[in-house]
């Protein structure tokens, strides 16, 4: 797939709203935009999309996008409060991030 990231971003918003995703869409949009995420535009791009608050789907994937990043994802991640902030209303999401943030990687 040869898009921009932007267009990934695009891509994600659109499965979400529209809410014709399935998991292992959210596993691939994830895994396409970790791979395609390459200056901090793109990885503010992704904690943006923590916070959307239209759906689930561009949420779980900013998430799982954060994760596949790595350590130094992670940790920036930690570092920012607005995401923790935006996850308070949405306890799975905000449970599953917080278990990356804070469990040590091996």
């Amino acid at each position: 797939m040869d898009c921009s990231f932007d267009e990934l971003i695009d891509r994600a918003m659109y499965l979400g709203v529209h809410q014709i995703a399935y998991p292992i869409d959210i596993f691939g949009m994830a895994r396409l935009l970790a791979e395609h995420a390459s200056d901090d535009a793109d990885f503010e791009k992704v904690l943006l999309l923590v916070s959307d608050q239209e759906n689930h789907f561009t949420r779980w994937a900013a998430i799982r996008t954060i994760v596949i990043m790595g350590p130094e994802a992670l940790a920036k991640a930690r570092d920012t409060l607005s995401v923790r902030v935006a996850l308070e209303e949405f306890p799975l999401a905000r449970q599953e991030l917080q278990n990356a943030l804070f469990t040590p990687s091996a």
